[in-house]
């Protein structure tokens, strides 16, 4: 075999001649429908939190930044946006934002996002001072006894505990068991270290208070409307252990739902067969939701990706300790939050993706620059086109149902564009758009 292998070549060509190729064959190709799920490398969901934190940090610095500078409406900070866009994606390589390169790729790694979160903060700022606007404050913190507001009464219990959620509206107990309950596992992996977690992490753990080990955990944990969040600091000192929270809800249901880029995914939350029981820990982006249709409870994170849905119990991974490649992965001091949202009826109705927006928003994002009239249609990006003074807008249908959405702006729009994602011109439109499932659609807006 060795010996002939001379005899084999590689073509060099263009993707589409070898899609041609392959489709006369297609009809002998297996179907593949839902998710491609990868068995391995769990891990890097979770791994290198900090820089992980800083990537998600940047990004939505620089959204903003992006929006504000066009409502301020004068000079654009192209060339720095640029400048920080470019270097925030360089981070995002492989193996750098998985968690799984070596000790001083994340000093400089963190040094870069560190960067641009500062100088995406300061055109922002510099944009909302011409606007006459002020940054969103944060959420008011409530003392140590019960927290209560006009949705729910949450109770609670030592070490941070959360012993009862109450639903007034609904009238139901939210939680089947204490909440907010940290899991120390072990995490062993049997190759790759920063890379994987093995499902047996799941079958030894220990209930850890806020001092455990050498590391300590210190929570302030506030209620605004109904999201009960928890601004966590974490002085981390551990090997070889993952951190998990743990929420035990009182809802059923065999699915669970998870954000996705411009989507979601549904996945099981029960073990029945070696494809649910291959999804052990999942990843996803803002948040995640556990309803029957009547009732749900969603968690949201603002910069973690590995969650573990099954049966009624919701958790978050929110730190690992490998020590290869980088024997000082995580080490040290970590900030986060993430929070719990009981909600009446679907997650699409009840504004978990809303109230993700609101915990992964840095400065806040001018309002009335564009708004749709359908809660279907998100706004991602408002930004001044790559070559031209014209406005980019750019949205996506995020409940994966078709819809009709009506855009408001007080922005100039004398000709409204169609553009693919490269800002290259499709063909004309309006401010009224017919949406596919999960369609992207970017617009350019000329004065």
């Amino acid at each position: 075999m060795i010996e002939s292998a001379h005899g084999f070549g590689v073509p060099m060509g263009k993707a589409i001649d070898f899609f041609d190729r392959a489709s006369v064959d297609s009809h002998d190709l297996a179907t593949v429908r839902g998710e491609l799920y990868f068995e391995l490398h769990r891990g890097t969901y979770t791994t290198q939190a900090r820089t992980k934190r800083l990537n998600r940090r940047a990004q939505e610095a620089l959204r903003e930044a992006e929006m504000w500078s066009v409502a301020a409406g004068g000079a654009y900070p192209r060339e720095e946006l640029d400048t920080a866009w470019k270097k925030l994606l360089l981070n995002q390589f492989h193996d750098i934002l998985p968690g799984s390169s070596i000790d001083w790729v994340y000093e400089d790694a963190e040094r870069d996002l560190d960067a641009v979160c500062t100088d995406a903060q300061s055109m922002a700022l510099a944009a909302m001072e011409m606007c006459g606007a002020d940054p969103v404050a944060g959420p008011p913190v409530t003392g140590d006894g019960p927290l209560e507001n006009e949705f729910l009464r949450v109770e609670l219990g030592e070490e941070g505990a959360v012993t009862s959620i109450w639903d007034k509206e609904a009238g139901r107990e939210v939680l089947s068991g204490r909440g907010n309950v940290l899991e120390l596992h072990d995490d062993n992996p049997r190759r790759w270290d920063a890379w994987d977690l093995e499902i047996e992490h799941r079958d030894a753990y220990v209930v850890v208070g806020r001092r455990f080990g050498s590391s300590t955990v210190t929570q302030r944990i506030s209620l605004e409307g109904r999201v009960l969040r928890f601004a966590t600091d974490v002085d981390w000192h551990e090997r070889h252990k993952v951190l998990k929270v743990a929420f035990p809800v009182a809802v059923s249901a065999r699915e669970a739902t998870y954000e996705i880029q411009f989507g979601h995914v549904r996945r099981p939350t029960h073990f029945d067969g070696s494809y649910a029981r291959a999804m052990f820990e999942v990843c996803a982006q803002r948040w995640a939701d556990l309803g029957d249709g009547d009732y749900g409870v969603a968690l949201l994170n603002d910069c973690k990706h590995g969650y573990d849905i099954h049966e009624s119990v919701m958790r978050l991974s929110l730190l690992r300790a490998p020590t290869h490649p980088d024997p000082s992965a995580d080490q040290g001091f970590h900030r986060f939050t993430y929070a719990l949202m009981p909600h009446l009826g679907d997650w699409r109705h009840a504004g978990v993706i809303e109230a993700a927006e609101e915990l992964n928003a840095v400065l806040g994002v001018p309002r009335s620059l564009v708004t749709v009239d359908t809660p279907q249609a998100r706004v991602e990006a408002i930004k001044r086109a790559e070559d031209s003074e014209a406005v980019i807008v750019r949205l996506y249908e995020a409940w994966g149902r078709p819809c009709r959405a009506r855009i408001t702006t007080t922005l100039p729009a004398r000709r409204v564009t169609l553009c693919d994602l490269l800002e290259r011109e499709r063909e004309e439109t309006s401010l009224e758009l017919d949406l596919r499932p999960f369609q992207v659609v970017t617009l350019k807006l000329d004065p």
